[in-house]
């Protein structure tokens, strides 16, 4: 469970099997959806907690790791998927920590990029408290979401560890479609 205060006050709790429930809990409304890539365990803390930030979760979708150069103090690898409909990968990292991350479509055109930054140790693992993803639209705009992460709590008891979507919470109507 990953609960966010800004802009808009939201739980996401999800599980494995990528069973993916957002609830707001302002309009008591809840988002479900099922994805393998919305499974908890491919979302970037699951990543950080359990050490697998050397390909950001990328090869549990069937990527594959290509070359690996070192550049001014960086290291730079590049991932590639057997699906030729899926975007190229490079991961670029410091200290052994990923920095930056970009996403190219198979005809060269940039899909996003994301920035992670401001580590912080949390008991066992690394943290980006930072984190930028830019995502380039093919006939709009581009969109940024910065995801502060704060008050990240360990090995500790929290109520919020047993938060459970309220039973009479309503499905979450979507007022647009996505473009």
């Amino acid at each position: 469970m990953t609960k966010f205060s800004k802009p808009l006050p939201y739980y996401v709790v999800s599980n494995a099997k990528g069973e993916m429930n957002l609830y707001r809990p302002d309009t008591n409304e809840v988002l479900s959806d099922v994805d393998p890539a919305l499974g908890s365990n491919t979302e970037l803390i699951m990543l950080f907690m359990s050490g697998r930030i050397d390909d950001l979760g990328l090869t549990s979708f069937g990527y594959k790791a290509g070359a690996a150069t070192r550049e001014d103090g960086f290291v730079k690898k590049t991932f590639k998927s057997p699906d030729p409909n899926k975007p190229d990968v490079v991961v670029v990292y410091e200290n052994y920590l990923p920095i930056y991350c970009e996403y190219t479509a198979q005809d060269g055109r940039l899909m996003s990029k994301k920035y992670l930054s401001d580590y912080k140790t949390y008991g066992r693992f690394v943290l980006p408290q930072r984190v930028t993803d830019i995502t380039y639209g093919v006939k709009r705009d581009s969109s940024i979401v910065r995801t502060i992460y704060s008050s990240v709590k360990v090995d500790v008891d929290d109520p919020n560890f047993d938060f459970q979507i309220p039973a009479d919470a309503k499905p979450m109507k979507l007022e647009a479609p996505a473009q």
